[in-house]
């Protein structure tokens, strides 16, 4: 077949050839300077999950510790309960063995006992220490009380005023003494802490508080809770959950308060969470420098209605591009002709090319452009020949059809090329600063079904989707000569004619449910894998997806889909751009 390229001139490839030499050491540098600061930004973010972990360690840690604590606790407690009935069996013993004594000097001196006093509170005082002072004193009470002469000169005030003082005196010593035990209980329940399992703002967040394991009785009441405020976190007393959606990172303190009776004091537990942030916030979103040349919206998105399909698409800036200052370098171009084939064109501008953005604006204006002026003069031609493909398809008629396709879709790539070329000259650059793939797609329908045809240079991906059924992509993954690069438009081999022949495929199908043109912003987390793009079940579950989010016969079903792209994908945040026919 003959090349309609051949006619050439020879200056402009020794130019083409002379530019591309010249760049092509400062180009590997700014791909290896992109790339190095995208593997150091996912360093952070990796580091930050690692300090999650390192978090959640610890916790076990703390946990095991918490469990030999609550051992101890445990025997301290059991000890503290048996010390507790012995002081209370003694100050009953030597209240009983006072109260007689007293009531002794009320009756006389023939009613005391005639058992010495001295040895009952030796015998019951032996093991108590914090009485000894209070049993001297009683010791020298009942020893004026056994001299009976001086007993004699007591007088009724005297002997009840020294009555009163001993009970005082019991009274107080048991009472001061039960207040300073309840004292240190409480200090020590509201100085515990305990550690809860991390949660991340805007992420569900659910966690029951085991009041046993927590050492909180279970017949505890008044319970209420403080420090949640304005956390997106409360407690749930009947399920006795915390739960929520956090709004706030950090660590997060609440207490959690209760009483074991209604007239003893208020005990506490308190709780820690540490709430990690979203990642979706440590993204930044800068404005670019202004002055710049070929300034870009961040988003954009449109729609076209056909008589049998609709055409949506949308582009939307990438976080590593927000978060640098930078423009969105994607771009896309829809049209439905006259004619009623359908047009469709999107393009990645290379991230480390200076004017990639315009390159990828460029490619797909004029490629749909001349598109649709060819077609315009050539419909009937084009259309008898398909028609002729579908009736007997045979070498003959797919080599007529094939150099039909190549007359319209390769000047196509031609003509943006030459389009590129034009802005290297106003803007005294070279090629490789206007890096661009380009992915174009033509459709109509006829009476036996749809005709299908596609260019595909670079990454990304151009198919056409039947629902649960198959999937056919146009085109094969366009890598470069190393792992991690691609084809682009501006590549002298590019306008080969053999090159641009390859690179046109086309079918017929019955329908479809959607033609789909994807920048590899959204193919690679979508489909991760060259293998899962050949995959209907993948095809499947991303159409279920966008769906989910997208009401396509909604009105504004393509702010819907600018709204999509925004999803979060780790790792994944370079520019996204999507045009779809249905």
């Amino acid at each position: 077949m003959k090349n309609p390229f051949k006619s050439n001139k020879i200056e402009e490839e020794k130019e083409q050839i002379l530019a591309f030499a010249r760049t092509e050491a400062e180009q590997i540098t700014k791909a290896a300077r992109e790339q190095a600061e995208e593997i150091l930004h996912q360093a952070k973010m990796e580091a930050g999950e690692i300090r999650v972990k390192a978090a959640d360690a610890l916790k076990v840690e703390k946990l095991a510790l918490d469990e030999r604590q609550k051992i101890i606790e445990a025997k301290e407690l059991e000890l503290a309960k048996r010390e507790e009935k012995l002081q209370a069996k003694f100050d009953a013993q030597t209240k009983n063995d006072l109260e007689d004594k007293l009531q002794g000097f009320n009756l006389g001196t023939s009613s005391l006992p005639t058992a010495d006093p001295l040895d009952v509170l030796n015998e019951n005082l032996s093991e108590n220490k914090n009485v000894a002072q209070k049993k001297e004193e009683v010791e020298e009470t009942v020893n004026e009380s056994e001299e009976e002469n001086e007993l004699d000169e007591i007088g009724e005030e005297e002997l009840e005023s020294k009555k009163q003082a001993i009970e005082f005196e019991i009274t107080n010593t048991n009472f001061t003494e039960k207040e300073e035990d309840m004292a240190r209980i409480v200090q020590h329940e509201n100085e515990e802490k305990f550690l809860l399992p991390n949660g991340m703002v805007g992420k569900a967040y659910s966690e029951f508080i085991n009041f046993e394991e927590y050492g909180i009785d279970d017949l505890a009441q008044e319970i209420k809770t403080s420090g949640l405020e304005d956390t997106g976190l409360s407690f749930n007393n009947s399920t006795r959950l915390l739960e929520g959606t956090p709004t706030l990172d950090g660590e997060q303190v609440f207490i959690l308060s209760y009483k074991l009776e209604e007239d003893m004091p208020t005990l506490s537990k308190k709780f820690l969470v540490l709430i990690n942030p979203d990642p979706k916030s440590l993204w930044k979103n800068k404005e670019p420098e202004p002055g710049q040349l070929f300034p870009k919206d961040h988003g954009v998105c449109e729609r076209e209605l056909g008589i049998e399909k609709t055409v949506i698409a949308a582009s939307k800036r990438g976080r590593s591009h927000a978060h640098n200052g930078t423009f969105r370098d994607d771009d896309f171009k829809i049209k439905i002709t006259d004619e009623k084939w359908y047009i469709v064109a999107v393009a990645d501008g290379a991230g480390s090319a200076q004017y990639s953005r315009e390159g990828a604006r460029l490619a797909c204006n004029a490629a749909v452009a001349t598109i649709e002026k060819i077609i315009h003069d050539q419909s009937a031609t084009l259309d008898d020949l398909i028609e002729d493909y579908q009736k007997t398809t045979d070498e003959n008629n797919t080599k007529k059809v094939k150099a039909s396709l190549y007359d319209i879709i390769g000047k196509s790539v031609v003509e943006a090329r030459s389009a590129i070329s034009e802005a290297v000259k106003e803007s005294e650059s070279s090629l490789r600063d206007f890096s661009t793939t380009l992915l174009v797609s033509i459709c109509k329908k006829f009476d036996f079904g749809y005709f299908v045809a596609a260019y595909w240079v670079g990454d990304g991906v151009v198919g056409i989707y039947n629902q649960q059924k198959e999937i056919n992509i146009l085109g094969d993954p366009d890598g470069g000569e190393f792992a991690g690069q691609t084809r682009f438009l501006t590549m002298k081999e590019i306008l080969d004619g053999q090159d641009i022949l390859n690179r046109i495929r086309f079918d017929i199908v019955e329908d479809f449910t959607a033609l789909i043109l994807m920048t590899d912003g959204v193919s690679d987390p979508i489909f991760e894998t060259d293998s899962k793009l050949k995959k209907i079940e993948e095809w499947d579950r991303f159409w279920t997806e966008l769906t989910e989010n997208v009401t396509l016969s909604n009105a504004d079903s393509e702010q819907q889909l600018l709204n999509w792209l925004d999803f979060w994908s780790p790792g994944n945040h370079d520019d996204r751009t999507i045009a779809i026919v249905f």
